[in-house]
């Protein structure tokens, strides 16, 4: 009996696909099976490259461009540029030096230029020692700087409300201009690439030099040039923006509106890099507005004259491609670099004036001068510290024999008097000067030894100024007690009037009379005129020998009230002597009290503060102090 044949096993039935074959194309069946495998060849080219959304931090930028580029001095990377033509994302560096050393960044506000500063500043700070590049910063914006101030590479941060720091951050810059400037004439140095070789040769005197490339940083320029007060500062960074570069001094200035920027100013800054505009019309990058126009309103997204997009870095060194958060991160970010550079001599800082400025440590400053040395030498007279060069402000009383001091009162008119006449006192001996002094308070008692005072001439009272007035009877004329001071002082003058037939040289050297200067010093010159009879006109007798006072050895160093200055500067020898050019020192006033122009103004000032006239401008000061004993 013949059996069937068994019949085959079943197949097992393949899973059932999401989407039948039959139902995908042929572009999506070959899709399925390239991402089904595991492809370990070669990726294909990856033409569209990520937008640039979030900022690299600035420690994985500097990494990236170490391993491609070689350092060089200016040379600081800032972020990524992406290059769509070459499909790239590279490492963007601005190089201040050349047609770039100074540069502008503008743009709308809370886009990110004070973050440009800042990376600017701490990419710097990572790539050259302190000693090779310094910055220092004006913050009229955002404050943000602040954050970067205690760096060794930072010489010191200004703030809007900080005023005499804003000048001094400006003027020592000044000063290093100048100081370089000299330094290229004496030692023939035929530019910074040469300067930089011979401030590394330690056997060079400019390697004593404690400045290397200084930049100026001002963060907020509309504000800065928006202050009529700034008129001043303006005209001394056009210059440091003028000649800087080729001494090693760059300037870097942040602005919301370009149109704030002169054409003269604009043009000096070569370097230019716009973020999103305040307005579509203000913009400086204009060989390409239509890429600018392109430039997103995004924090941290500007353009260059390479008109190609970029992203700033962020500033921090903790590998957090993030501005969140970034208040945190300024202390270690500091102490990071700190460390990076510790050893390295520190950026020099700022220095402002004193509060007070001890006559003692005045007089042991330059210009020093005894009894042995030229008349000229002993009547140059330190009287304060001048602001612009932390140098001695002095008196030229050989040319300018005369010196005043207005101020209201605790303003340091008295100490002023009194450091002025120790100075006196310090150059000349008593066969050299002498002394008549007025002073109704007592406030320069025991300053002048006796040997130095015309004898009976320290005059405590109107009784002893107007000596004729309270005596009865006849007076004799040869009786010093009995006649006025003014008067006798005024006799002794007239003696040595110069004779008609002098010569030039004659003149020159007053070889027609011996004997000393005389010095009449007078504390409260207010309040002689009040009490005496002639008022303002008070010692009148002396007013021709104002004006000839340089023949005659003649000195009037007066102390006058800030309130009183209209009525003395009408009339009588006050006004006899600021009119002749008198170097004058200005303390504390309210300016209506002061009779000024456009030239200067008086103001509120700190105690011992003040401007400081000569004839050869301006300058602020603070006095000597020298106070009375108590």
């Amino acid at each position: 009996m013949s059996h069937p044949a068994p019949s085959p096993a079943p197949r097992p039935r393949p899973a059932p696909l999401a989407t039948p074959p039959a139902a995908l194309s042929v572009r999506d069946r070959v899709m399925m099976q390239l991402t089904e495998g595991k492809w370990d060849g070669p990726r294909a080219y990856k033409m569209w490259l990520p937008p640039l959304v979030a900022p690299m931090a600035l420690d994985r930028l500097l990494s990236q461009d170490r391993a491609l580029n070689h350092p060089a001095h200016m040379r600081i990377p800032m972020g990524i540029i992406d290059n769509p033509r070459r499909h790239s994302q590279t490492v963007w560096t601005i190089t201040l030096d050349g047609t770039t050393s100074n540069a502008a960044i503008g743009g709308a506000t809370l886009l990110g230029k004070s973050t440009f500063v800042q990376t600017m500043i701490l990419s710097g700070a990572c790539t050259h020692s302190p000693r090779d590049l310094q910055f220092y910063c004006l913050d009229y914006s955002s404050n943000q700087l602040v954050q970067l101030e205690d760096l060794p590479h930072v010489g010191g941060v200004a703030t809007e409300l900080e005023e005499a720091k804003v000048r001094r951050t400006i003027a020592e810059l000044i000063t290093l201009l100048d100081r370089r400037r000299a330094y290229f004439t004496q030692h023939r140095i035929a530019g910074m690439a040469h300067y930089r070789q011979m401030r590394n040769d330690p056997n060079h005197p400019v390697s004593q030099d404690p400045f290397g490339d200084a930049v100026l940083v001002i963060d907020g320029w509309s504000t800065f040039y928006g202050n009529p007060d700034n008129e001043k500062l303006v005209e001394q960074i056009i210059t440091l923006a003028t000649t800087g570069p080729g001494f090693g001094i760059h300037v870097v200035i942040t602005t919301t509106r370009w149109s704030d920027l002169r054409s003269r100013v604009r043009d000096l800054l070569g370097l230019k890099v716009e973020f999103h505009p305040a307005s579509p019309d203000d913009t400086v990058l204009n060989d390409n507005r239509k890429a600018l126009k392109s430039v997103p309103k995004r924090a941290g997204r500007c353009m260059s004259t390479e008109y190609l997009h970029i992203m700033i870095a962020a500033p921090r060194l903790d590998g957090a491609s993030t501005m969140a958060g970034i208040a945190e991160t300024y202390a270690q970010t500091r102490e990071v670099i700190t460390q990076q550079w510790q050893g390295h001599q520190s950026a020099p800082p700022v220095r402002t004036l004193p509060d007070r400025v001890p006559v003692a440590d005045l007089l042991r400053m330059k210009p020093l001068a005894t009894p042995q040395d030229s008349y000229k030498d002993r009547w140059t007279i330190p009287v304060g510290l001048l602001e612009q060069t932390m140098q001695p402000a002095v008196a030229d009383l050989a040319n300018y024999p005369h010196l005043l001091v207005f101020g209201d009162s605790r303003s340091g008119k008295t100490s002023a008097l009194r450091a002025v006449v120790r100075g006196i006192l310090q150059r000349n001996s008593e066969k050299q000067v002498a002394f008549i002094v007025v002073d109704y308070r007592g406030k320069l008692l025991e300053l002048i030894p006796e040997s130095y005072m015309v004898p009976n001439m320290y005059l405590r009272n109107p009784n002893d100024v107007e000596r004729s007035k309270v005596r009865s009877g006849p007076l004799d004329a040869n009786d010093p007690m009995q006649v006025d001071p003014s008067n006798l002082l005024a006799g002794l003058l007239n003696t040595r009037r110069p004779p008609a037939s002098l010569t030039a040289e004659q003149l020159k050297e007053r070889s027609w009379w011996e004997g000393y200067d005389v010095v009449l010093v007078i504390d409260d010159f207010h309040a002689m005129t009040q009490a005496h009879s002639h008022t303002n006109s008070a010692m009148s007798e002396l007013l021709p020998y104002i004006s000839s006072a340089t023949d005659v050895g003649f000195h009037l160093i007066a102390g006058c009230h800030m309130k009183f200055a209209n009525g003395l500067l009408s009339r009588g020898l006050i006004s006899s002597a600021y009119g002749m050019g008198s170097s004058t020192i200005l303390l504390s006033g309210d300016k209506v009290d002061f009779p000024s122009g456009r030239e200067f103004s008086v103001m509120k000032r700190p105690k011992g503060q003040g401007l400081y006239r000569t004839a050869d401008g301006l300058e602020l000061i603070q006095a000597g102090f020298d106070p009375p004993a108590e």
